[in-house]
């Protein structure tokens, strides 16, 4: 193939060459070869045969080199963004959809846990947002939401340490709720003592400060990157960059600290008192008798 490549071109020019000499200069010494009709023909019988063979072996070949550049520039502009969305700060991406919100979050969680310094391994959740389902779907295979709980799974596995800043609903906000929202909460609470039992890398704060229960945004912060999550992960917007996250938490953390209420606290026996305590019923109050 590498040889009929290289005598391709000059083959060709030669006979073309001659066939247009044979046409145009039908010469007395040109006829000593014989009759010139026949080797005419013969001549354009071997070009048009040439170009058959060009047009197979040449313009084939072509075509698989264009999809082959195609292929691989498309590869290069995806590894290029890549590399920007993940090295480039600060970059902010709005995501459309809850897979991508998945991806983003679990890819925050995987960078902390590569971390070259403990001090910077950490993770932050500012509300109640919620990315796994409940109850969480069984997928087969990797996707975006096996991802995520595989790396749940290793923040827990390396203790690295995961706090959460919530604003409790009271007694009485709870019992204005509908029953769906009651049991909800109720079940995210049980989620938020099974986390506490399990982790004792898991830290939960209540603070007036933060977003209440329900609210329809949250945060996940990391020391590179902050995650900001619309409802239970439907769209989100990421901001990576070292400076700008670390601002940011800084900045919430001080919100907190400096109310007038700090953040408390809650052990997970003390979130089940919590919970126990959200239906019972009010005591009636003593009546006094005045002498």
């Amino acid at each position: 193939m590498k040889v009929l490549k290289i005598l391709y071109h000059p083959l060709f020019f030669i006979l073309t060459l001659f066939l247009g000499i044979a046409i145009g200069y039908r010469t007395y010494e040109w006829r000593h070869f014989g009759q010139s009709e026949p080797i005419m023909l013969i001549t354009a019988i071997v070009i048009m045969v040439i170009s058959m063979f060009k047009d197979r072996l040449f313009d084939t070949a072509t075509l698989k080199n264009l999809e082959e550049m195609k292929r691989s520039s498309n590869e290069s502009w995806e590894t290029l963004t890549g590399w920007i969305k993940t090295h480039l700060s600060p970059t902010i991406l709005s995501l459309d959809d809850n897979d991508a919100v998945l991806k983003q979050a679990g890819d925050i969680i995987n960078t902390t846990l590569k971390e070259p310094s403990q001090s910077n391994k950490f993770i932050v959740y500012v509300g109640s947002g919620d990315l796994l389902k409940d109850p969480p779907e069984t997928d087969e295979g990797n996707s975006p939401l096996t991802d995520y709980q595989s790396a749940l799974a290793r923040l827990k596995n390396d203790g690295i340490a995961i706090s959460r800043y919530i604003s409790l609903l009271d007694k009485s906000d709870y019992q204005r709720r509908i029953p769906q929202t009651r049991a909800a909460y109720k079940r995210w609470i049980l989620k938020q003592i099974a986390l506490l039992d399990g982790n004792p890398q898991y830290t939960f704060y209540d603070t007036p400060r933060a977003p209440k229960w329900g609210s329809s945004r949250s945060s996940i912060f990391s020391y590179r990157a902050l995650l900001d999550v619309i409802g239970n992960g439907q769209s989100g917007v990421l901001v990576r960059g070292d400076r700008v996250a670390q601002e940011l938490l800084k900045g919430s953390k001080d919100l907190f600290e400096n109310a007038g209420i700090k953040p408390s606290v809650y052990q997970a026996a003390r979130l089940k008192a919590y919970l126990d305590s959200l239906d019972e019923s009010p005591q009636p109050r003593r009546r006094t008798n005045k002498g």
